[in-house]
């Protein structure tokens, strides 16, 4: 799914539609490639006890079951999803794990983020900025840190716009023009998106996947 070709009503429900359809076999296909780039983003964050975490893109659960599991067990973690078939998925999980009554998931936009003000210490966006519209991506951004609290942090792992994109970027950007229903993945300039949205940068890696430049970028709220 191009999202730049599509109003934001339009991009909700391809979103929807397609990842309802691909839930069932997204951990077949994505987990093997994005779980240590996860990983390393929740050690990043380091939530503590009492502490509450938001995974916006949550999928099928796993940074949330890997949350509540090993790196803070005392936290409470939220998960949001465009896609119902992602949750239910996810639900399906926690069940499995005996974690449904610590972690819970919401169905929504991260345009218009279904929480509070100031309520989150931490968010997680694991692949999943660069799936906006670059005319939604600060707005999305600006809720982020609309729910978080005063030095919370948020996290944003994805696939990252360097000066001197190499052949495997060319042909993946060209494949994602032409097949975007099924490449949806762009990459966009993280650390300017969080600057511009009114985050501090304080961290950035730099990784690869496929040979496809990736950034996990924290950025903190500092008002």
């Amino acid at each position: 799914m191009n999202a730049e070709r599509f109003s934001g009503r339009e991009r909700k429900i391809r979103s929807q539609n397609y990842y309802d359809r691909f839930s069932r076999y997204y951990d077949l296909l994505a987990e093997p490639s994005e779980k240590s780039l996860r990983n390393a983003a929740l050690k990043k964050i380091n939530l503590k006890p009492g502490e509450s975490f938001l995974d916006i893109g949550s999928g099928t659960g796993q940074a949330l079951i890997n949350m509540a599991q090993s790196l803070q067990p005392k936290a409470y973690n939220f998960g949001l999803d465009i896609s119902e078939g992602m949750n239910q998925v996810a639900k399906g999980k926690l069940n499995e794990t005996n974690l449904l009554e610590r972690i819970f998931l919401v169905t929504g936009d991260a345009v218009n983020l279904p929480f509070q003000q100031s309520v989150f210490n931490a968010i997680l966006m694991s692949f999943t900025l660069e799936l906006f519209p670059t005319y939604e991506i600060t707005r999305v951004l600006k809720e982020c840190k609309r729910v978080l609290r005063y030095e919370a942090k948020i996290c944003v792992v994805g696939l990252n716009q360097v000066e001197n994109p190499g052949l495997a970027v060319r042909i993946y950007e060209y494949l994602h023009r032409q097949f975007s229903h099924l490449i949806d993945c762009r990459p966009i300039d993280i650390s300017n998106s969080l600057q511009v949205a009114g985050f501090e940068v304080t961290d950035i890696s730099r990784r690869q996947l496929w040979g496809l430049p990736v950034a996990i970028v924290v950025g903190v709220h500092k008002g």
